[in-house]
């Protein structure tokens, strides 16, 4: 792992932003997996909604990030893990093995 830079305060906070609402999609999802049977219960409508949340919400992280290591001159493989300390703004990169 190593250190690759430290985020301005306005783009930690859009980084987390969108970070926070994948958990909460994820979470989300994963209850109306969990109660099953979602064509009886209604839910159905909701969940294709949600699944397309997600697909849209890591679409948009994904553009965060080509958009942030390009301003900042990080060179990744996509197969690398990104980490990021929200508390300090730190990004860090785990090398793939």
């Amino acid at each position: 792992m190593r250190l690759l830079g430290i985020l301005e305060e306005d783009e930690r906070k859009e980084l987390e932003g969108i970070y926070y609402k994948r958990v909460a999609l994820e979470n989300m999802i994963l209850v109306l997996q969990e109660r099953g049977n979602m064509e009886e219960s209604g839910s159905e409508s909701l969940y294709q909604k949600l699944v397309h949340d997600m697909s849209e919400t890591l679409k948009k992280m994904g553009e965060w990030w080509d958009k942030t290591s390009q301003h900042y001159g990080w060179e990744y493989r996509k197969e690398n893990k990104w980490e990021v300390k929200f508390e300090s703004g730190e990004v860090y990169l785990h090398d793939s093995m």
